[in-house]
């Protein structure tokens, strides 16, 4: 990054005082400066298109305005900005029903596939388990660390327990029976949307490097509640999409204003018009 830095800055100062004097007209209107012209167009335009706004680094609010903030979030998951995964999660848990006859079945026929390991993704998902967890991560968020892992605890907590309050309340109010007959609380899958929850804000906090683990965890606690047969496919699709939209709702509040690389002014002169170009680094 700081030999690109470096290279683009170089440019920068050989191409000022010539572009300067052919913009502004000190230069008479011959090939070459034309020509000079074109290759700071072609320049602009080729940066420009790859230097799109770049998130800056997340903002961590105040442990005192928790309330507030956990309010603004909850209402955030019913904005247009979520319509799109709200759609795409429906229509996915709706295809699921085609095959969940049949992996039921499949899963209850071969229950030693994942019996070894089955007990891990209990412990994954539990929320009884997390909570500590999640509280001292967020107690460790306010005492200390970068602005990005104190943005990631504080997202965290605000996922858990608006996450558990969606879940618990779409539970009672469905009230699906679960395949082993336990209880009526099948519907959706609490161990799904809270892995996946993690695995949201992990994701759009540190980037590919800690999310494609996380979503892989995710999807390992819910392949071990089919197993259990604590869960039907729908239940486990759904918790999916559950997670993923509070996941992404309490990390986009966090995100601060995106600011373009790359600024351009014209303005005209006595002699024609003069311009400047202006790079931000990375």
């Amino acid at each position: 990054m700081a030999s690109y830095n470096k290279a683009y800055r170089s440019v920068t100062e050989w191409l000022t005082p010539n572009m300067s004097a052919c913009l502004s007209g000190h230069l008479r209107p011959n090939y070459l400066c034309h020509r000079f012209r074109i290759v700071l167009c072609g320049i602009a335009l080729t940066y420009g298109g790859f230097a799109q706004a770049q998130p800056t680094a997340p903002v961590s609010p105040r442990a005192k305005d928790f309330p507030e903030e956990i309010a603004k979030s909850f209402a955030a998951l019913f904005s247009t900005a979520n319509l799109r995964p709200l759609v795409f999660g429906s229509l996915a848990t709706g295809v699921a029903i085609i095959p969940e006859q049949n992996v039921e079945t499949y899963f209850r026929d071969h229950p030693e596939k994942l019996e070894s390991v089955t007990e891990l993704g209990e412990i994954m998902g539990n929320e009884y388990i997390l909570s500590p967890i999640v509280g001292g991560l967020f107690v460790a968020g306010r005492l200390g660390g970068d602005q990005r892992f104190q943005s990631m605890t504080y997202s965290l907590t605000e996922g858990f327990l608006i996450n558990g309050a969606v879940t618990a309340s779409i539970k009672y109010a469905v009230g699906r029976t679960r395949p082993d007959g336990s209880d009526n609380l099948s519907f959706p899958s609490g161990h799904t949307s809270t892995s996946f929850m993690w695995a949201t804000v992990l994701s759009r906090t540190y980037g590919p490097k800690a999310g494609i683990p996380a979503y892989i965890a995710a999807s390992y606690v819910g392949v071990t509640r089919l197993e259990e047969n604590a869960h039907h496919l729908t239940d486990v699709v759904a918790g999916t999409a559950i997670g993923y939209i509070v996941g992404r709702t309490v990390t986009r509040r966090r995100r601060t204003s995106r600011e373009p690389r790359v600024t351009w002014k014209i303005a005209p002169t006595r002699g024609g018009f003069a311009a400047s170009l202006s790079f931000r680094g990375p």
